[in-house]
């Protein structure tokens, strides 16, 4: 997209902001992401970025639209759980009507440690949209790997939980923060909606904040976690671990097939 040509109307609130200005928006105007996930996290992330006007979204996800889906994943209708359409193309289909400007791109597959880094085409970031903690070690592992910038969210019921990961040379990785291997992890639990805005918000911020601000060498990040029911936030330190296997060792493990 070429900033010269859009049209400026759109983009004039944002623009106003003092961190944004007109230099801000043509960082934004430039970015590439890929989204791992197209769920609740994955669609949120995806129309934010989309209506700040970034350059290009890759969307990858493996599953079809859901009836449960519908009550927190709002991109998607009523007509794409009847279709059981696949959420990264029902995504692609609602962004490109919300933003003819941003390219979308949609795969529908199973991403593991055959084919993440071939995702990593072209992208100046990843969008953490997974819901399992083995997807984010194999997220963490490509990230520090290739030095791209990525934001650890969860939703834990009612509850966001975000960790910035973007100091890719100084700062820690997600192994620092849990350094033990994840167990299986059940999914059945609620999901309350506005805590995953919550969550998308605070990762979409961050990452653009990233870009326009520049990179801050620091060695330690924070873990944020905000209970949107009882309005409690707790924000924990983390430190870079000096023997992390990942980002120190670089034994990047989950990226092995057999992982």
């Amino acid at each position: 997209m070429d900033f010269e040509s859009i049209d400026k109307n759109r983009y004039e609130r944002q623009m106003k902001l003092p961190f944004i200005e007109k230099d801000g928006q043509k960082v934004i105007s430039k970015l590439r992401f890929l989204i791992f996930g197209a769920g609740a996290l994955g669609c949120s992330c995806a129309e934010y970025l989309t209506r700040a006007g970034v350059q290009f979204l890759r969307l990858v996800d493996k599953d079809v639209v859901e009836w449960s889906n519908l009550q927190r994943q709002h991109l998607f209708s009523e007509e794409d759980a009847k279709n059981a359409t696949p959420k990264a193309i029902a995504a692609k289909n609602r962004l490109e009507k919300i933003n003819r400007h941003v390219q979308i791109e949609a795969k529908v597959l199973f991403v593991d440690a055959s084919n993440i880094e071939s995702l990593l085409d072209g992208v100046d970031a990843v969008i953490d949209a997974t819901d399992r903690l083995q997807e984010r070690f194999l997220l963490n592992d490509v990230a520090v790997k290739h030095k791209l910038p990525w934001i650890y969210t969860a939703i834990q019921r009612g509850t966001s939980v975000w960790l910035p990961l973007t100091s890719t040379d100084t700062g820690p990785c997600l192994r620092c923060a849990f350094p033990e291997k994840p167990e299986n992890e059940a999914l059945n639990g609620g999901i309350w909606g506005p805590a995953v805005s919550m969550s998308a918000g605070m990762q979409v911020s961050q990452m653009i904040r990233f870009f326009i601000d520049g990179q801050i060498k620091t060695k330690s990040s924070v873990l944020s976690r905000m209970d949107l029911w009882d309005n409690h936030l707790i924000q924990i330190p983390i430190e870079k671990d000096p023997h992390c296997p990942c980002c120190v060792h670089r034994n990047f493990e989950f990226l092995e097939p057999s992982k």
